[in-house]
């Protein structure tokens, strides 16, 4: 895109081809006598122009027409689109949009990807061209793991009739979010809770990962990093339920060490009776509910 500065702005618009020495330019905006044009359309090459060249008027064919108040009517082109191109990937984060796409008239190239004349509609699903007419399409390219159709639309360029695409297909598969226990060590307390809170990576764009827990696989005590934890809750929050990822939970190694109980003998007294037998009760110390 480059910017020319003309005499008189008088017959031109938006969208019309400029033929200056070999090069057809097409006008993108204007700005007082300031036109913002693409350069090298209709399948010739941009060149250098020397201040004060000449600029005519050209048809769709690039053909030169007359700049007179006049400039009479001609036959609109049929337009095909063809080259729509998208591809399929993993989740990003990010939307996927159409990367490239052609509109030719007859052998002659009118129009590429980056036109101001072509848009892209993307539908969830999987749609034939009859199914295209009636469906919704989506608020813009989409970012969420599953299969979509868009469709390239060429519409309002001088000259050329209006035309579709067929339809293209393409799919956005799961990426891995990977989520490991984290080491925890304890003293027994007849419970497998853990305060640890587990780790993760493969996370992607703006996602987040919420509610993290994790808990050991036993309550009980079984050596040095005997123990097992696992993850037992998270939340993925990506706008899409979690769906736009396969989870992978990894466990880790843990210690639950003993805890202690403490057995104190009571007094007692009694009459001689030849044995060391006693009748009191130990009273006991540090043992947890439940045991």
């Amino acid at each position: 895109i480059s910017s020319i500065k003309v005499a008189s702005t008088a017959y031109l618009q938006t969208g019309i081809w400029l033929t200056i020495g070999s090069e057809i330019v097409q006008v993108v905006s204007m700005s007082g006598t300031t036109l913002t044009v693409y350069r090298g359309q209709l399948g010739t090459a941009p060149a250098a122009h020397a201040t004060g060249s000449a600029v005519m008027i050209a048809d769709q064919r690039g053909v030169a027409r007359n700049a007179n108040p006049d400039m009479g009517g001609f036959e609109t082109q049929a337009t095909t689109i063809s080259n729509v191109t998208i591809a399929s990937g993993t989740y990003t984060g990010a939307a996927f949009a159409v990367t490239n796409a052609k509109v030719t008239s007859g052998a002659t190239t009118v129009a590429t990807f980056g036109s101001p004349f072509l848009s892209y509609s993307y539908y969830s699903g999987t749609l034939t061209p009859a199914q295209v007419v009636s469906a919704t399409p989506l608020a813009g390219a989409p970012k969420n793991v599953g299969s979509y159709t868009v469709v390239a639309r060429y519409n309002n360029a001088p000259g050329y009739r209006p035309s579709t695409s067929t339809p293209v297909y393409f799919s956005i598969s799961q990426a891995t979010l990977t989520i490991d226990a984290s080491f925890n060590t304890k003293v027994y307390d007849t419970t497998t809770s853990a305060a640890a809170i587990p780790t993760y990576s493969g996370l992607l764009g703006s996602d987040t990962v919420t509610n993290l827990h994790e808990a050991y696989q036993s309550k009980n005590v079984l050596g040095p990093n005997g123990s097992t934890l696992f993850v037992t809750t998270y939340t993925v929050n990506d706008g899409n339920g979690g769906s736009n990822y396969t989870v992978v939970t990894v466990t880790h190694a843990g210690t639950i060490t003993p805890a202690s109980l403490t057995i104190s003998a009571v007094t007692d007294t009694k009459v001689y009776d030849g044995t060391t037998s006693s009748s009191a009760l130990p009273t006991i110390s540090g043992l947890k509910t439940g045991d």
